[in-house]
């Protein structure tokens, strides 16, 4: 069976318009139901649903319940939410109908419903009963979704993780640009966002390609803490973009410390450079 047989996408937000721009894109039909309508009906069914519940966290237990009470979950069709912090047990309404159950994570971050980011390169994770982790990996295939399979785990942890890269890199790229406007008065707003992307885009691709511990561009890599030093000092006119960078240095020496290349002398030079 097709994991595009029966899809059902409940939802009207952020992650619900990711999800519905996926689908155009990769021409999957599916069928849309906006959570806050008052009558849900779908086509009967001779296959099993996979049913993608894209709806705020308070709210998937309540959705559920009503999918259930609807006749649009059923037994052995498959219901995913998409809720970093949550497992499954939002989920149990389905669960007792037959339905099999899974948290579906996708790891993006949706600024605006009205141009999500897509999917496709990205990556998500998944949790739950065997046949739902299934379909979700299926269906991440026809997305170009790259969805892995994670146990139980502290899913506050989890989630703060991805918080920390989805949040920091927004406010790595405010505080770089506001210091590039206040460098170059002629750049546009426009202008200084396109440059902080590139490079989030570039750091973004190394990530994937070599790493998080090999994907580090940066002069501490060859012992450079005059530079260091120079960039802390010419960022004291934008105070938050000093305490970011200290921050992602701290990170980084943490990191270097296992480096062989990296010498003692260079570590020892960067933390009382930090300690200052």
């Amino acid at each position: 069976m097709s994991a595009a047989a029966n899809l059902v996408l409940v939802g009207h937000g952020r992650m619900a318009a990711a999800f519905e721009r996926a689908f155009h894109r990769e021409n999957l039909p599916f069928r849309a139901i906006t959570a806050r309508a008052s009558q849900w009906r779908v086509p009967h069914a001779n296959t099993p649903r996979t049913v993608i519940l894209a709806v705020s966290d308070r709210y998937i237990a309540s959705t559920c319940e009503r999918l259930v009470d609807a006749r649009v979950l059923a037994k052995r069709d498959v219901v995913l939410h998409c809720a970093g912090m949550l497992d499954t047990r939002p989920l149990a309404s389905a669960s007792l109908a037959g339905a099999f159950a899974g948290a579906l994570h996708p790891l993006v971050a949706v600024a605006s419903p009205g141009d999500p980011p897509p999917l496709r390169g990205l990556a998500a994770t998944v949790q739950g009963h065997p046949r739902a982790c299934s379909a979700a990996r299926r269906l991440g295939k026809l997305l170009g979704l790259d969805v892995i399979r994670v146990p139980a785990m502290d899913r506050a942890r989890y989630h703060a993780a991805a918080a920390l890269c989805a949040t920091g890199g927004v406010a790595l790229a405010q505080a770089a640009q506001s210091l590039l406007e206040q460098t170059i008065p002629s750049l546009s707003p426009r202008e200084a966002a396109q440059m902080t992307a590139s490079l989030l885009a570039s750091v973004a691709h190394n990530v994937r390609a070599v790493g998080t511990h090999n994907a580090l561009a940066s002069p501490l890599m060859r012992g450079d803490i005059p530079a260091v030093a120079a960039h802390l000092q010419a960022m004291q006119v934008h105070p938050p973009a000093a305490a970011l960078y200290r921050a992602a240095l701290a990170q980084v020496l943490s990191v270097l410390a296992c480096d062989d290349n990296f010498t003692e002398a260079a570590r020892a030079q960067a933390v009382l450079l930090l300690s200052t």
